[in-house]
């Protein structure tokens, strides 16, 4: 099954056809009763994320930013995400495609974004084998995210 085809829920009919040719070259009638999968769904799309946001806020030690995500789909799960390599904490799904997550600035951590900040998401669907990238710059209200130190 390639990208893109269509998705099959636990249940549905899978259209087929076959046909068979001997050494001989003679050919079979054509094999057309579908498949049923009673247990197993077949999930023919990858999951996408089409924007990764934060506000443009002051951080203090200690403050939490909230990241927005928007992906393509509803039910995903993190499988790794940073912003200017520090990673985010608590995912959420906020339903219809929307999630949230915890930017934390700690101790020790980097003072400034210094311009756009980028990050680096991967989400998972049910089936697992599908994963969702997103590696470019991420939106903030405004061109950067900065940070106050005290």
């Amino acid at each position: 099954m390639a990208e893109g085809h269509t998705g099959r829920a636990v249940g549905d009919t899978i259209p087929v056809s076959f046909v068979l040719d001997d050494a001989a070259g003679n050919s079979s009638a054509t094999y057309s009763t579908g498949i049923v999968q009673n247990a197993d769904s077949i999930d023919a799309n990858s999951p996408t994320i089409s924007s990764v946001t934060v506000p443009n806020s002051a951080m203090k030690v200690g403050d939490a930013v909230t990241v927005s995500i928007s992906a393509g789909e509803a039910g995903l799960s993190l499988n790794s995400g940073t912003i200017n390599g520090v990673a985010v904490s608590a995912f959420s799904d906020l339903t219809g495609g929307n999630y949230s997550a915890h930017l934390h600035r700690g101790r020790g951590s980097y003072r400034s974004c210094g311009g756009t900040p980028s990050g680096s998401f991967v989400l998972v669907d049910a089936a697992v084998t599908a994963r969702a990238t997103y590696s470019t710059a991420i939106t903030a209200e405004q061109p950067r995210l900065p940070y106050d130190a005290k």
